[in-house]
């Protein structure tokens, strides 16, 4: 279940850099990258600290 957890949620961090990315630079929204980087890093840690816990 761990790995499950982990893959997937490395799945989902690189999907949302890419967005982030594409936010930076094709639309000019520095704010709103800033922002996404910082939920895909929780969607990275949290989940596996979670898995961790329990």
């Amino acid at each position: 279940m761990r790995i499950i957890v982990l893959i997937f949620s490395i799945y989902v961090f690189i999907k949302s850099v890419a967005y982030g990315m594409f936010e930076y630079t094709q639309n000019n929204n520095k704010s709103g990258a800033i922002i996404i980087y910082i939920l895909s890093a929780i969607s990275l840690i949290a989940p596996n600290i979670l898995i961790y816990l329990r």
